[in-house]
Parts: C-alpha cells; sequence; structure tokens
C-alpha cells in the first residue's frame, strides 16, 4: 500500500538516485552472474564468461538508469522517497526481464545464452523481493528524524545505566 505523501518532502538529485541505483544493481548483478554462470555450465558446457559478464554489466546499467528515472518520477508525484506501491512492485520485473535477455542475446548472439541470463536474471529478481518489499513505503523525513532522536535516547540512556555507581559496587560485592 503506498505512504501518504510527505508536505517537507523535496526531492533528491538524480545523480544520488542513481548511484544507490548503481550500487545495489551491482550486488544483484553479481548475483545473476553467479547464478548465469552456473546454469551455463551446466547446460551449455564450457564457453567464454567474458561474454555474459559483459552483458550482465550491460544490463544491469540499463536497467538501473530505467529504473532510476521511474523512481525519481513516482517519487516526485507521490512527494515520498520510498512510497511503495504497485509501481516499484511491478516496473524492475518489466525492465529487468527484457534487458537481460536483450544484453546476453547482443553480446552473445546465442539463444541459449540469452534465455540462460532471462532466468539468472528471474531466479535473482524474484528472490530478492521478499527481502526488499518494494510495495511496502519507507519512513518520512519526519519519521526518521523522531527515530534516529528515540534511538540516540535510548543509547544515552543505555550508557548511563551501565556507567552509575550503583551497577558497580553489585560486581565487586563477595560472594556469601
Amino acid at each position: 500500500m503506498a505512504r501518504e505523501s510527505d508536505p517537507d518532502w523535496k526531492p533528491i538529485k538524480f545523480v544520488y538516485v542513481w548511484t544507490g541505483h548503481l550500487l545495489i544493481g551491482s550486488l544483484t548483478a553479481a548475483l545473476v552472474l553467479v547464478a548465469a554462470t552456473v546454469m551455463s555450465r551446466i547446460s551449455l558446457g564450457n564457453w567464454r564468461l567474458h561474454d555474459l559478464f559483459v552483458a550482465n554489466a550491460v544490463a544491469m546499467v540499463v536497467c538501473e538508469t530505467i529504473l532510476s528515472v521511474v523512481d525519481r518520477e513516482y517519487s516526485k508525484i507521490r512527494h515520498h522517497d520510498a512510497p511503495g506501491g504497485l509501481v516499484p512492485t511491478i516496473v524492475p520485473l518489466c525492465v529487468y526481464f527484457p534487458a537481460y535477455f536483450g544484453a546476453a542475446l547482443l553480446v552473445t548472439h546465442s539463444m541459449s545464452v540469452a534465455w540462460i541470463a532471462l532466468g539468472a536474471g528471474a531466479l535473482v529478481q524474484l528472490g530478492s523481493f521478499p527481502f526488499l518489499k518494494p510495495w511496502e513505503g519507507g519512513m518520512t523525513l519526519a519519521e526518521a528524524n523522531e527515530r534516529a532522536a528515540e534511538l540516540e535516547r535510548e543509547e544515552v540512556q543505555g550508557q548511563t545505566m551501565l556507567s552509575g555507581d550503583s551497577f558497580l559496587p553489585d560486581l565487586h560485592k563477595p560472594k556469601d
């Protein structure tokens, strides 16, 4: 379910959104590369890993660039950095699957390698959905500031409890 918009919201610069997408996308791409390598070794035997690496890198950059634009525009509409809803859930699937297939086909000129890249990309993307939960919205800026202040208060209270004089004498009492 999409979150309510934040009245004090300001859009994040595109370069920050894109950098974040590329960082997370590189982790996803590494998992896709591992899955595709294993799948290709099982089904195709020995062939060049370089082609799969290049196809994976091209697909990742294309996907994350498109998703950065879509996420930023959707955030502008909702006035929230992570609004959740159907758009951040459906759009990545519609972008990743054709991109992995197309990049692998473009680089390797092999339909079987393209299907392996699509399968590996689908495996990783669908496997990551329960962990990422793109349909759930993130915190607003006010909620994040409130939570940070709460954690800071808990930390200060924890330090005073551990360093207080009442705690130390209990440690050095002789046992009867």
